[in-house]
């Protein structure tokens, strides 16, 4: 998708500046700058192009021509948290953190409606520790290509190293990785690497935005609870976890809330492991469908995958015989 461009109709001056860092700050473009003024003067349903707008007027600031264009235009609109604070407060801070917030899900929800057909439908968080990038490189290399799935591999790892797994995980695989970030989105027949330096939610339409405590929480960065306990609560039963070779209970939690909203926990099989910590807490507390190696988990999963996809094929075959 081409870059978003989002125009701005605010009154105020310092405002409309306040408005554009935030713009520049999400990755978005710039579009027209308007007052209410300018739709007194000109026909703005025919101003520059714009694919969404931020309002930011009072009704006092109004006027007649301004409220038919907001009553008429088709774009999304995305309404002013108010007059920006003074610059460098801690209270513009938190104003241009919700502004960017709203800006970050309105870029992967014009993405998604332009790329519909590439949003991800099933979702499996790959979790890991000592011994995982082996494991869960077996793993990616025993998977065919093409399978409509997205990963977020969630491995317990220090910040300096994440470029490294990205090259280690993406070489030779059908899988290509890539670091998550504030406003990336989840790719079908990808592999999100969630770093340790940040703290990051994924949202309902699929992108990755800045959780508001940035820093993972727990003992372990990132965090298997936090990321796991997020997918569960956006995809549910269309989500998924394998958990693989690690030290300690790092997703034991989470993993009890996937299992409840009727998505699948899978572990590699203790033998298997350099350390089996972590795929025994899940087994041992009876949260685990299957396990097995890593090789035994990709066809486990690419079966699971033709299966729904066999059962999503009759259901639609049923519903037109119906029509």
């Amino acid at each position: 998708m081409s870059a978003v461009c989002v125009g701005i109709v605010c009154s105020a001056r310092i405002q409309q500046l306040s408005l554009s860092q935030a713009l520049a700050d999400s990755d978005l473009q710039l579009g027209p700058c308007l007052s209410p003024e300018d739709f007194l003067v000109g026909d703005c349903a025919n101003s520059p192009h714009a694919d969404a707008w931020i309002v930011d007027v009072s009704d006092e600031q109004g006027n007649e021509a301004y409220d038919a264009w907001l009553e008429t235009v088709e774009q999304p609109v995305i309404f002013g948290d108010g007059c920006a604070p003074a610059v460098g407060s801690q209270e513009y801070k938190l104003w241009f953190e919700r502004i960017l917030a709203q800006l970050v899900q309105l870029r992967g929800a014009l993405q998604d409606f332009d790329n519909r057909h590439s949003r991800p439908q099933n979702v499996c968080v790959l979790a890991a520790s000592t011994g995982g990038p082996a494991a869960v490189k077996r793993f990616l290399a025993a998977l065919p290509k093409g399978l409509a799935i997205s990963f977020i591999y969630v491995q317990h790892i220090d910040a300096e190293y994440d470029q490294t797994l990205v090259k280690m995980m993406s070489a030779n695989s059908h899988y290509p990785a890539y670091i998550a970030a504030h406003g990336e989105r989840l790719q079908a027949g990808q592999l999100a690497l969630m770093s340790p330096a940040t703290a990051l939610n994924v949202l309902d339409n699929g992108t990755f935005c800045q959780a508001k405590n940035p820093q993972w929480l727990g003992a372990f960065s990132p965090s298997i609870d936090q990321v796991i306990a997020n997918v569960s609560s956006v995809y549910g039963a269309k989500a998924g976890a394998i958990v693989f070779t690690g030290m300690g209970e790092d997703g034991l939690v989470a993993c009890r809330l996937l299992a409840q909203q009727g998505g699948y926990v899978w572990a590699q099989i203790p033998e298997s492991c350099v350390v089996g910590s972590m795929p025994e807490a899940v087994i041992a507390a009876k949260l685990v469908s299957f396990y097995s190696t890593p090789e035994g988990l990709a066809r486990h999963l690419v079966n699971r995958l033709n299966r729904r996809k066999y059962i999503k094929a009759q259901t639609n075959t049923m519903n037109n015989a119906t029509q």
